[in-house]
């Protein structure tokens, strides 16, 4: 798994779990990969249903950067 972006702003509880998992701690990486699989079910569901051209992240998911958003993608069908 590729380190994650950190910054002053992130929820310091995201900052703690990207980091323990980018140094390669297996709790906190699952853990996120669990929600990458659901944000991508979700992020499926919605393209489904709305048909958005574009669906942009924000907040803290968009600061833990590939380390949610790639299996998201994998999990949504844009990368494999």
């Amino acid at each position: 798994m590729e380190p994650a972006k950190t910054s002053s702003k992130m929820n310091p509880v995201c900052l703690t779990m990207a980091a323990a998992a980018g140094a390669g701690n297996t709790a906190p990486a699952a853990a996120i990969q669990c929600s990458a699989e659901w944000l991508g079910m979700g992020a499926a569901n919605l393209a489904t249903v709305l048909r958005p051209d574009l669906i942009v992240p924000g907040g803290g998911v968009a600061e833990l950067g590939g380390l949610l958003l790639n299996p998201v993608a994998v999990t949504k069908g844009l990368a494999k």
